[in-house]
């Protein structure tokens, strides 16, 4: 994850993971290779944003261990 390329079927890829606030404002923006699985990355973004009661999520962010 060191450069945020990497090599799928389609040729070189990335993803630009973001968190945004309530008024969709991005908090947190992380560029990953774009191989990289959701949850894999899910924990660092969740981390890097204050507490909170509630988390709105895609469904490729789902996990018990986020869950939990």
């Amino acid at each position: 994850m060191a450069h945020g390329i990497s090599r799928t079927k389609g040729g070189r890829n990335t993803k630009l993971r973001a968190v945004c606030d309530e008024k969709g404002r991005p908090c947190v923006l992380l560029l990953t290779p774009g191989n990289v699985h959701d949850c894999k990355v899910a924990k660092l973004c969740i981390e890097a944003i204050p507490p909170s009661a509630e988390l709105i999520a895609d469904k490729g962010y789902d996990s018990q261990a986020l869950r939990e």
